[in-house]
């Protein structure tokens, strides 16, 4: 089931203020060689990105605990490059299903997990970096 929350458009600011403290985060936990840790901050980081972004354009946001949800809602809002959102949400696709065997499965994550969840998060932030630039200089 699909739950979307209206939210304030000015209420961006602390969705993305959320994304660059899980980015700290994600950070700190992999130079602490902590692989299970890191990836989950790189998810939370990426949702937090794409949350600060709908709730600009859309006023809306996903409250779904299936992270797909926010990437559905993401494919709605109109970015200044579709093709590399595009790319944007298969990557997020990829750092999502990392989530589960990061937080609630047995066994632990290995330093080239961490490593592929931190080199996605590092494209998807840049990537609603770089829309920002282009929202707010407008």
């Amino acid at each position: 089931m699909t739950r979307i929350k209206k939210v304030s458009r000015e209420k961006y600011r602390g969705f993305r203020e959320k994304a660059e403290q899980y980015y700290e985060g994600m950070k700190d936990e992999f130079d602490k060689n902590r692989p299970n840790n890191a990836v989950t901050m790189a998810v939370h980081c990426a949702i937090a990105f794409v949350d600060s972004f709908t709730v600009y354009k859309l006023g809306r946001k996903s409250s779904a605990q299936n992270h797909a949800e926010a990437v559905n809602l993401l494919k709605e809002a109109k970015t200044s490059n579709e093709k590399k959102k595009s790319q944007i949400c298969r990557d997020l696709y990829q750092l999502i299903e990392m989530k589960t065997p990061a937080e609630y499965e047995d066994g632990l994550l290995s330093k080239n997990d961490a490593i592929r969840a931190t080199y996605l998060c590092e494209k998807i932030k840049n990537f609603f970096k770089e829309e920002f630039e282009k929202i707010e200089i407008n």
